[in-house]
């Protein structure tokens, strides 16, 4: 079942389960960057508790095979 985007920026839940979840579907932190078409830079901060934008929260959410209310604050 799909979860609604609010309009707000959001940040991971869990981020040390975030990485476990990234290295079980076969990616980096590099990696997932470049294919959400971003840098490894910005996932950093966003491992480190930065913010982002939903519809980057959504893109990491469907590489990683997740609703993204399992691995965001929505």
């Amino acid at each position: 079942m799909a979860t609604s985007i609010k309009t707000s920026n959001v940040g991971l839940k869990h981020p040390e389960q975030f990485k476990k979840l990234i290295i079980k579907n076969g990616y980096n932190l590099s990696k997932l960057a470049a294919d959400i078409g971003t840098d490894s830079a910005a996932m950093t901060r966003y491992v480190n508790g930065g913010k982002m934008r939903p519809m980057r929260a959504k893109a990491i959410a469907k590489k990683l095979n997740v609703d993204i209310s399992d691995i965001f604050l929505v």
